[in-house]
């Protein structure tokens, strides 16, 4: 008995670290995608949003 109740113990305090340090390294990865991709991917199609009439580029028509 004293054998589950210390498994079940330290799975709790697994869980409380994991609680606890996953989403701030979720956090720090989310906000490292959003500026080495998002951010210069957004920047891009705003400098891109109105191009020369004259560039080859195609419309569709």
């Amino acid at each position: 008995m004293y054998q589950l109740l210390s498994v079940l113990g330290g799975v709790q305090v697994l869980g409380i670290l994991g609680a606890l340090i996953l989403p701030p390294w979720f956090a720090g990865v989310a906000a490292l995608v959003e500026n080495l991709y998002l951010q210069p991917k957004l920047i891009a199609e705003q400098q891109g949003e109105s191009p020369d009439p004259g560039d080859g580029v195609s419309s569709g028509n």
